[in-house]
């Protein structure tokens, strides 16, 4: 969440490409400092007209152009590998880097990312779990390469003395989120599939906030019925 940030500059071509050049209506302000800087998206700070704080998530210009090159030169440089050392077939590092080019264009397309939001939220709800919260997607501002969505106030689970301010059990809240991933992973066949301390937050409420699903697992939940048997 801290690489070297893209001027906000090359960032509003996107949002007027993809919002309209009267995108700006629509809000109040935007902070054209980012909150956070990631590899394939920046996030900045905006309120909507009517008050609401929210987050832009903005895709990097022409990252899908940059990660199909590198991803293009990493196979080529796998199938060579299995040409000239043929063990290293065994590996499967073809399969893997298919793998992780299938999780990246997930991770490029937001309007994927709003789906699996509503799917984690849906959840939640049908759990009765109201400790633990996602942020709300504005629809009608989110598009494939931007995702606006309601702003979480808190601090990552990883700074202790934050969450020994926001909570009154810390020990609780850890166990909470624990809980709560490996529910979805054995009930509702999703989970969140990159969970580090970027995207997990202790809320000023003391609630807990999952953020980015970029990259999500589905399987069946059946899965688990037959480790039991």
């Amino acid at each position: 969440d801290s690489t070297t940030p893209v001027d906000f500059a090359d960032l509003e071509k996107i949002l007027q490409k993809d919002l309209g050049e009267n995108y700006r209506a629509e809000f109040r302000s935007i902070e054209e400092l980012p909150l956070a800087s990631a590899s394939i998206a920046q996030v900045h700070a905006a309120t909507l007209k009517d008050g609401q704080s929210v987050v832009l998530k903005i895709q990097r210009p022409g990252i899908e152009a940059k990660m199909d090159a590198d991803l293009g030169l990493m196979s080529f440089v796998a199938k060579l590998l299995e040409i000239m050392l043929p063990e290293t077939k065994r590996a499967g590092v073809t399969d893997v880097i298919h793998e992780l080019g299938r999780s990246m264009a997930d991770e490029t397309d937001f309007i994927q990312e709003a789906k699996n939001i509503a799917d984690f939220e849906d959840f939640l709800v049908q759990t009765n779990e109201t400790d633990v919260v996602v942020p709300k997607v504005i629809k009608r501002l989110s598009t494939k390469r931007v995702l606006t969505m309601s702003r979480l106030y808190g601090a990552p689970l990883t700074d202790l003395n934050v969450v020994r301010r926001y909570a009154k059990n810390p020990q609780a809240v850890l166990e909470k989120a624990l809980a709560t991933w490996f529910q979805s992973l054995a009930m509702a066949g999703f989970f969140h599939a990159d969970v580090h301390a970027g995207n997990l937050m202790i809320l000023e409420d003391g609630k807990i906030g999952f953020l980015d699903f970029g990259i999500v697992g589905r399987f069946s939940p059946k899965v688990f019925d037959s480790l039991w048997l």
